[in-house]
C-alpha cells in the first residue's frame, strides 16, 4: 500500500523538484547596461575634455596672430615712409594695432567659450537622457526579477499543492480499496 502512495506521489513529486530547480537566479535579470555607463563615461570625460574650445580657438589664434604681426610691420613701414621712427605717433600707431589685436583676441575666445557652453550643454543633455535611461533599465530588471520570483513561488505552491492532492487521493482510494476489502472478507466470511 505504501507503493501506491509513492507511485501516486512520484510524479507530482518530479514536477516539484523540476520546479525548485528553475529558481529565477538575479544574474539572469541583470540589466545590460554596461554599454551605456561606458558611453556615459565617454561623454563626460569629452565635457571635461574641452575640445571644442581648444579646436575653435586654434585657427582663430594663428589667424590673429599673423594679423597682429601683419599690422605691426604694416606700422613699422609707415612709420618708416613717414618719418615717424621713435616718435610718440608711432608709439600710438603700435598700441592702437596692438589693441585691435587684443579686441579680436577677445571676440575669438568669447566665440569658443559660446561653443563650448553650448557643446557642454548638449553633452549634459545627453548624458542626463542617458543616465535616466540607465536607471529605467535597472528598475525594469530588478521588478523583472521580482516577477519572475514570485511566479516562481506561486507555482511551487501548486506543485505542493498538487503533490498533496495526489498522495490525498491515493490514500483515499487506498482508504477505500481496504473498506471493500474488509466488506468483501465480512460477507465472505474471513
Amino acid at each position: 500500500m505504501a507503493w501506491q502512495l509513492l507511485a501516486a506521489a512520484l510524479p507530482a513529486a518530479a514536477k516539484l523538484a523540476g520546479s525548485y530547480l528553475q529558481k529565477p537566479d538575479r544574474e539572469d535579470y541583470k540589466p545590460q547596461t554596461d554599454y551605456m555607463k561606458k558611453y556615459l563615461s565617454y561623454l563626460r570625460g569629452r565635457s571635461a575634455n574641452k575640445e571644442v574650445l581648444h579646436m575653435a580657438m586654434q585657427p582663430q589664434l594663428r589667424a590673429i596672430g599673423r594679423q597682429g604681426r601683419e599690422m605691426q610691420r604694416q606700422v613699422g613701414y609707415d612709420v618708416a615712409k613717414s618719418g615717424l621712427t621713435g616718435t610718440g605717433i608711432e608709439a600710438q600707431m603700435r598700441l592702437s594695432a596692438g589693441a585691435q589685436t587684443q579686441e579680436a583676441l577677445s571676440d575669438a575666445t568669447g566665440k569658443a567659450v559660446a561653443a563650448q557652453a553650448a557643446e557642454d550643454a548638449r553633452i549634459g543633455e545627453r548624458s542626463a537622457d542617458l543616465a535616466a535611461r540607465i536607471g529605467a533599465e535597472e528598475q525594469r530588471a530588478e521588478q523583472a526579477y521580482e516577477t519572475a520570483g514570485r511566479q516562481w513561488k506561486r507555482q511551487m505552491g501548486a506543485e505542493a499543492l498538487g503533490l498533496g492532492a495526489s498522495i490525498a487521493g491515493a490514500k483515499i482510494t487506498q482508504a477505500g480499496q481496504a473498506k471493500e476489502a474488509a466488506m468483501v472478507a465480512t460477507r465472505s466470511g474471513y
